[in-house]
């Protein structure tokens, strides 16, 4: 992945890491009266619809469908009331999503919003 998407994902990606971290260390049971499960699959959705975000804004379209499919499961699995039922789909989705995001660090040459080069 280069430099140019890495920065924009990890500037959301580092703090929703440590908000798990902390959720994992302390083990609460709830934060302000919604589920630590609910927590953590907003956490996650959030990271991930920002990777989609940042995908699509730099033209890197392996990446963004990758964040985007990975987003959708788990927000299907963790913030709605129906889950997928089987664990080998959950699996198989997330491992084609995670392998879509590989493939989008080789193949994506993304171009930030605002190029350096476009104010000369």
């Amino acid at each position: 992945m280069t430099p140019a998407l890495y920065r924009p994902l990890a500037a959301v990606g580092f703090p929703a890491i440590g908000v798990l971290v902390l959720l994992q260390i302390f083990s609460p049971s709830a934060v302000a009266g919604v589920p630590v499960s609910t927590v953590v699959g907003v956490t996650m959705t959030t990271f991930l619809m920002w990777g989609t975000a940042v995908g699509l804004t730099y033209k890197a379209r392996w990446t963004a469908t990758g964040f985007g499919v990975m987003a959708t499961v788990f927000a299907i699995q963790t913030i709605t009331q129906q889950g997928i039922q089987n664990d080998l789909v959950v699996y198989l989705i997330v491992g084609i999503a995670a392998l879509l995001i590989v493939v989008g660090g080789q193949k994506d040459e993304p171009t930030p919003p605002i190029s350096p080069r476009s104010s000369q």
